[in-house]
């Protein structure tokens, strides 16, 4: 199937309404971060008394600069990265960080709760 030029353009906001809409179902308060206009996290929630980072990529490439970045200087227990890929758990700058499909947004808590 190919993509439609609309659609790939807006991929990325797509996935991050879903994603959205997917937080506040679990009942968390997701908020935006951004370090001036050089790096900016998707969603941040708490869990536990933990703040977890949310990248969200409309994709299977699930690169983020500013992910890294936030993890460096706030080093959280763990985070989330929501793309096409499947399920895989990584360190990132000694964060312990969840590759999760956009599918399975409804369960992050799962990888989270620890």
């Amino acid at each position: 199937m190919e993509e439609s030029f609309l659609y790939d353009k807006f991929k990325g906001a797509f996935a991050e309404n879903y994603t959205l809409n997917e937080l506040v179902n679990l009942r968390k308060e997701p908020y935006f971060w951004r370090s001036g206009n050089t790096a900016e996290i998707d969603f941040l929630y708490e869990e536990n008394g933990n703040i977890v980072p949310v990248e969200v990529k409309a994709a299977d490439n699930t690169q983020a600069k500013s992910y890294k970045q936030f993890c460096k200087k706030y080093t959280p227990h763990n985070g989330i990265k929501l793309s096409q890929k499947n399920i895989a758990k990584n360190l990132c700058e000694n964060t312990e960080t969840y590759n999760i499909p956009l599918y399975l947004a409804w369960n992050v808590e799962f990888y989270t709760r620890k």
